[in-house]
């Protein structure tokens, strides 16, 4: 670990000497060498940039780079620290095989080095990037960790995860009121950081690595430069990006690379009949299906079986999920031991705005 903390805040030091307005800076991120770490060397007495060191921006000496960051402009969230390296675990992932499928044919070849997994909110993004994790950096897979070639201990991961929703955000005041945006010499030094993390050697094509930037949205701070940078500073590197809208070509003019859209999709009703069974918070009954509002005793649990799942499939609540996981993990948070039926379910029009909530699967 303490190798890793050592090699993020040197990168995080050149990332911010390269993107210096002051030009006279620039040559001096390609002076700066990583040596090798000695047994007089307290490597772990360091620890990674982020705001859970509890440091502003001001404490890494971006004013010293032309950087107007005031550490006393800035709020720190308790909930925004660095999401950086993995994403959280998703506890209920269901179906996606086509799309999981198509990710690793994609990321495991040279041929395609941009992949935009687009899709509105709640559609299963988030969750699709974790489970690709999970599966590319598994021991044996294409993006699993190697041991370091260094005196290190520790092995040297080739896949890594960054989350633009949590990053740190600069609070201010309009005429309007209070406004907050995201920070964009904190996240484009982030995102540099982190795919030199795990970049290979140039001199090595035969070795691969990946980078995956989830809620890339322009609102949190996303630029399409910084695809263009990262692809063209790491030949080796590959890049998953998942944000709402499709990505045709990058708005500063590269064409060098073809992003490919992957399209999140609705899920099937089955696999919302079994993501709604895993959510639920209590067994489903003869009385869930029976639109009548007297209840006649038929209240024996039933068995998860193949013609439970085409019930419920086939369920108007269910239907009114529209097959996004996350209006699907809503509805079944209404599934109490006090509702006697699910048809007293208050159930909205699945083309109704998705209620802002957190769930494991959104």
């Amino acid at each position: 670990a303490g190798c890793a903390q050592v090699r993020f805040a040197f990168e995080a030091a050149r990332a911010l000497l390269r993107s210096s307005p002051r030009a006279e800076l620039h040559t001096e991120a390609a002076k700066l060498l990583l040596l090798q770490p000695t047994d007089n060397f307290l490597i772990s007495t360091l620890t990674p940039l982020g705001p859970e060191a509890g440091a502003g921006p001001s404490s890494v000496g971006s004013s010293s780079l032309g950087f107007s960051c005031d550490a006393a402009k800035f709020t720190w969230h308790s909930a925004g620290t660095r999401k950086l390296g993995r994403p959280e675990d998703c506890e209920d992932f269901v179906g996606r095989a086509q799309e999981l499928y198509t990710l690793m044919k994609l990321l495991g070849s040279q041929a395609r080095r941009l992949v935009v997994l687009h899709g509105p909110e709640g559609i299963g993004k988030s969750a699709l990037c974790a489970e690709f994790c999970r599966i590319a950096a598994g021991a044996g897979r294409r993006f699993s960790a190697v041991q370091a070639s260094t005196s290190c201990s520790s092995s040297q991961p080739r896949l890594t995860f960054v989350s633009l929703r949590g990053l740190p955000i600069h609070t201010g005041m309009h005429g309007a009121g209070a406004f907050e945006t995201p920070e964009p010499a904190y996240i484009h030094t982030s995102l540099l950081a982190a795919a030199a993390l795990v970049a290979p050697d140039s001199s090595d094509h035969s070795a691969q690595a990946c980078m995956v930037v989830d809620h890339a949205e322009p609102e949190l701070g996303w630029w399409d430069s910084f695809a263009s940078e990262i692809l063209a500073t790491h030949p080796t590197l590959c890049l998953l990006v998942a944000r709402r809208q499709p990505l045709f070509a990058l708005s500063d003019g590269n064409n060098r690379w073809k992003p490919v859209n992957v399209k999140v999709a609705t899920l099937s009703p089955d696999d919302s009949a079994r993501l709604f069974l895993r959510r639920v918070h209590r067994p489903l009954t003869e009385q869930d299906f029976i639109n009548t509002a007297t209840c006649d005793g038929r209240s024996n649990p039933l068995r998860p079986t193949p013609t439970l799942i085409n019930m419920l499939a086939a369920h108007p609540t269910l239907l009114a999920g529209g097959g996004n996981p996350k209006r699907v993990v809503q509805l079944a948070s209404l599934v109490t031991p006090a509702l006697p039926s699910l048809y007293d379910a208050a159930v909205e029009e699945s083309s109704a705005p998705i209620p802002s909530v957190a769930v494991a699967c959104s």
